[in-house]
């Protein structure tokens, strides 16, 4: 009896200490799992394109109407976009406003602005636990 006592106490701690070791394996599988799509970070934002100088008063219709068709036209076209890498920190918290000229970049304005966090972003940001968190900005400009 005392032989099948010692068998059960030490097969049980066989199991507790296997145990633990696979419910902190799960654990940190689950953590990881979270904190990697926790990353997946999108904004996008669509501008619209200025009136033409030549549609403002109605008396111009012809010119108007030509110059449409030619925005129209350049718009057609494959428009240019420039890649911005951002730095943010803690988590994107600072800093809290990050200002970009876009006439640099655009000069006949932003079509549209996209903002996400990339593959290697994302490992960056996990690498240095979420003390260095880079962003990419996309900014698509009108023709």
């Amino acid at each position: 009896m005392k032989l099948i006592l010692i068998f059960l106490w030490e097969y049980s701690g066989r199991v507790m200490s296997m145990s633990k070791r696979l419910l902190i394996i799960n654990i940190s599988i689950i953590l990881l799992i979270l904190n990697l799509s926790a990353g997946c970070q999108n904004v996008r934002v669509g501008f619209p394109q200025k009136p033409l100088k030549s549609c403002m008063p109605p008396v111009l219709r012809r010119q108007c109407k030509n110059d449409l068709e030619e925005r129209a036209r350049l718009n057609a076209r494959p428009s240019k976009m420039h890649v911005v890498s951002q730095s943010f920190y803690f988590w994107g918290m600072v800093p809290r406003v990050r200002r970009i000229d876009a006439t640099i970049y655009c000069p006949k304005g932003v079509k549209e602005a996209r903002q996400y966090t990339t593959f290697l972003d994302s490992i960056y940001e996990q690498l240095t636990l979420g003390i260095y968190s880079p962003r990419t900005l996309n900014l698509t400009c009108y023709n």
